[in-house]
């Protein structure tokens, strides 16, 4: 499909941004909802089921190791390009994860988005207008960065520069280690969060982001344009890259795949609704959330609907994906209202539901095989096999933002700043979630 090159011309449209961004805030805030039991196959769709690969067999599978010696950076939105938002952090490789609060950062203002992390740094963007740089290991800022507009969704790190929009339109690179200004251009984008590739095959890298002129934009660390693909509607998803493709959605109630070096057309799928989470790719399926309360799994190559689960949300939130792995089936993870879902990831059969007691608007991430999620004031680790909490700590304000894990930290967002947490095999045993015990429902097999 061709497709027109972009318009290299400043946009004067920061009224448009400004509704636009605030429209997305509040789909944010309230994209969760109570999950139903929803048909998930038509039956023209029934013989179409998804074959997870098993994961390669490795010495001492069952013999948990004393601890995990490497913990991964967190680059970006959902923890990497494939936006499965699933990581590692090292501590002692405690089973279920328990955690401990590590620091409490300054300044006192509400975070607005998740951090992201690379190497003993995270940053954060906070109600201030300013994004901060802190170092994970001792809570303590090393710079800030000021924005004269509010910066909504998560910045990237990539090659030693910090990436990131704010609600002017504009996107800044910055230096990772000093916060100094190398480069910026404002040409509508905001709420969608950058999306870096990195490619060892050439060296090269490339800036993936959505805008409010409805267009999917590719630049260099640069700021060279790469290439523009145009949709019918703005772009506030996240675009998610995996095995050379780019996936995204659009307002315009499309899942679009994209070739991530040209951005020439490979397909398209219409949804019910928009679509403005970041879709997740693993194991050759894409899973995105619309408008239309549906979950969608997509055949990653052709593009091919595999299968749907229908929720009780007007907008269903970002999914986290665990791969198959040894006595395990690949699983999704969602958020909807007061409730964490698990569903199998290869026909969207309901595994497990857990009644939080409390509504969330915090994404679930999933750090050394456990489920985490911010509810209210709390930070909560669910068992992946059954979502029984296996530990709940509180936070110091309310929780803003999703938890990311960088490193040995886990970080989360509240309205009073943010706040780490590390593996700790001698925190206690959870009591009940919140004012009233919490209620898990596994769901029988078949």
């Amino acid at each position: 499909m061709a497709h027109s090159r972009r318009d290299r011309r400043e946009w004067a449209f920061r009224p448009m941004v400004l509704i636009a961004v605030l429209s997305c805030a509040f789909v944010a805030t309230f994209a969760a909802g109570t999950f139903a039991a929803g048909k998930i196959l038509s039956a023209a769709l029934a013989s179409r089921v998804v074959t997870a690969v098993p994961a390669p067999a490795h010495k001492g599978a069952h013999q948990p190791p004393a601890s995990i010696p490497h913990g991964s950076d967190w680059p970006m939105e959902g923890g990497g390009p494939a936006h499965t938002a699933a990581s590692t952090i090292t501590g002692p490789a405690t089973t279920p994860l328990r955690l401990t609060q590590a620091w409490r950062a300054q300044p006192k203002a509400a975070a607005l988005a998740p951090a992201a992390g690379a190497g003993p740094m995270v940053y954060a963007a906070m109600s201030d207008r300013g994004l901060y740089a802190v170092d994970v290991r001792n809570g303590k800022v090393k710079w800030r960065f000021d924005t004269p507009g509010k910066v909504m969704s998560s910045p990237a790190v990539s090659k030693g520069r910090v990436i990131l929009t704010d609600t002017t339109g504009t996107l800044y690179v910055l230096d990772a280690a000093t916060g100094k200004r190398q480069w910026s251009r404002s040409a509508g984008y905001s709420a969608s969060a950058p999306t870096v590739l990195e490619r060892s095959t050439d060296n090269s890298s490339s800036i993936y982001l959505g805008t409010m002129r409805g267009t999917v934009d590719a630049l260099d660390l640069q700021g060279h344009d790469q290439w523009s693909f145009p949709t019918k509607g703005m772009v506030t998803s996240s675009p998610a890259v995996a095995q050379g493709l780019l996936y995204v959605g659009s307002h315009d109630a499309s899942l679009y795949a994209l070739d991530a070096t040209t951005g020439r057309l490979n397909w398209s799928l219409r949804t019910g609704g928009g679509i403005t989470v970041p879709p997740a790719v693993s194991d050759g399926v894409v899973y995105t959330t619309s408008a239309d309360s549906k979950i969608y799994a997509v055949s990653a190559v052709h593009g091919t609907l595999l299968w749907t689960h229908t929720i009780d949300s007007a907008q269903p939130g970002p999914v986290a994906v665990r791969d198959k792995g040894p006595g395990r089936e690949a699983q999704l993870v969602t958020v909807a209202g007061a409730k964490v879902m698990a569903l199998a990831a290869a026909s969207g059969r309901e595994m497990w539901s857990q009644d939080l007691k409390t509504a969330t608007t915090s994404a679930p991430v999933l750090v050394n095989s456990t489920v985490v999620v911010a509810a209210d004031q709390e930070l909560i680790a669910l068992e992946t096999n059954s979502g029984q909490p296996s530990w709940h700590g509180p936070l110091a304000g309310r929780a803003t933002t999703a938890p990311m894990a960088s490193g040995a930290k886990l970080v989360v967002g509240t309205s009073a700043g943010i706040q780490a947490f590390a593996p700790s095999p001698s925190a206690p045993t959870p009591g009940a979630l919140g004012a009233n015990p919490a209620s898990a429902h596994v769901c029988p097999m078949g």
